[in-house]
């Protein structure tokens, strides 16, 4: 990852760490979540910078997906 998009890939797990579960899907990042983590950590988002930790969110949600669907059943589980 380019240095100067750092901060981005900090924020983001910052998000991350605050998306509600409701045990039904994968959270996903929100634009709620969004402005109110930013109001919280008083950081004005551009434009640019809102899609992309939107769109990070949609990536992790989809990769943890792939990894939920893939993990093996344990042994004497077979449903």
């Amino acid at each position: 990852m380019p240095a100067a998009l750092s901060y981005l890939w900090r924020w983001f797990n910052e998000i991350a760490m605050g998306l509600a579960a409701n045990g039904m899907s994968i959270p996903v990042v929100t634009w709620e979540a969004l402005v109110s983590w930013s109001l919280m950590r008083d950081v004005a988002l551009e434009r640019w910078e809102s899609l992309a930790l939107v769109r990070l969110g949609q990536i992790r949600a989809s990769v943890l997906s792939q990894k939920q669907n893939q993990t093996p059943t344990p042994p004497g589980r077979n449903n």
